[in-house]
């Protein structure tokens, strides 16, 4: 699929609104920093007619229109590329944000819902290993104290499910189940879709749909100056060795930073390349841009941002 790239503005860092620690920028271990930067591109598929699938893979509902906006995805450390945002919709507005709305509901409940498939495993770890590694890292934004939001798993679904993978011709049914959708683990070649060779370096994506009303337009239902999200979908490269807490890309890790830009949060944090080649971070947090080891627990700026996103839902 041939995307015309439309320009590449780069910036330092994306900081989470509502954050007020600083980075630091003069740290000792700094040889170079890496730009972390943000592509406009032209969107790939247009307005899609879409509808909640249901425990048999059937469409059910009202279908809603939505539109793909934006892409977030994590790489390995190892290989020096940062993590990127890319969004496809470029509306001149150079920090464009998007969240949930308390009044778009996909099943009635201002609960944030997540769906982990059951049908596309790592090759590399035991599908139950996989499946509970994503559930505690939902648990773990779920444990927030600052938040009261209810984050709760739904039904499993025992088909291939994603919007993005169908229409980029993988074999999946072209649904949502909820929110947040970790759709399993994907080839390689997946991949190539977001990068020059993105296999080689995406660890992991996050997709946002935005909401379209009938005059083809975003909408903002909840007046806070961000589109509304309909869901998220998130696939994970079954190109890496996947491991729980053992060798390998610790997959808990890995959805722990899915899971938050499941709920709204943006990369964050200054990467710098250290006199010996290793990347460092300031400060380190799950939201870094790249994985460079397991990291479980939410502190600091991932906290701060979660919070300031989700502290008073849904009164927002």
């Amino acid at each position: 699929m041939n995307i015309k790239k439309i320009s590449l503005p780069v910036i330092t860092a994306i900081l989470i609104a509502g954050c007020s620690q600083e980075l630091e920028t003069n740290s000792p271990l700094a040889d170079q920093s890496i730009d972390k930067s943000v592509e406009f591109r032209s969107n790939p598929f247009g307005t899609i007619s879409v509808s909640k699938t249901s425990p048999n893979g059937r469409q059910i509902g009202d279908p809603i229109h939505v539109r793909l906006v934006s892409a977030e995805y994590l790489t390995n450390a190892e290989n020096r590329e940062m993590g990127n945002t890319i969004i496809f919709e470029d509306r001149g507005n150079k920090q464009l944000a998007f969240d949930f709305s308390p009044f778009v509901s996909l099943d009635g409940t201002q609960e944030i819902e997540y769906f982990v498939d059951q049908v596309r495993p790592p090759q590399t770890l035991d599908l139950t290993a996989a499946r509970q590694s994503i559930i505690r890292a939902a648990n773990t934004w779920k444990n927030v104290s600052c938040s009261n939001i209810g984050i709760e798993k739904t039904i499993d679904i025992p088909v291939p499910l994603g919007l993005v993978a169908a229409e980029l011709g993988f074999p999946s049914i072209p649904g949502f189940v909820a929110e947040i959708n970790h759709n399993g683990w994907m080839p390689a070649s997946f991949f190539d879709f977001l990068a020059p060779n993105g296999s080689q370096g995406i660890l992991a994506v996050t997709f946002t749909f935005l909401v379209i009303d009938n005059d083809g337009e975003f909408v903002d239902t909840n007046s806070d100056g961000k589109f509304d999200v309909a869901f998220r979908e998130i696939y994970y490269n079954d190109n890496f060795i996947w491991a729980d807490g053992g060798s390998g890309v610790d997959t808990e890790t890995i959805a722990l930073h899915e899971m938050g830009h499941g709920l709204s949060q943006e990369h964050f944090g200054a990467a710098f390349i250290t006199k010996k080649g290793d990347v460092k971070f300031a400060p380190r947090a799950v939201m870094n841009a790249a994985y460079s080891g397991p990291n479980r627990i939410i502190k600091g700026t991932d906290n701060a941002g979660h919070c300031s996103i989700w502290g008073n839902w849904p009164n927002n």
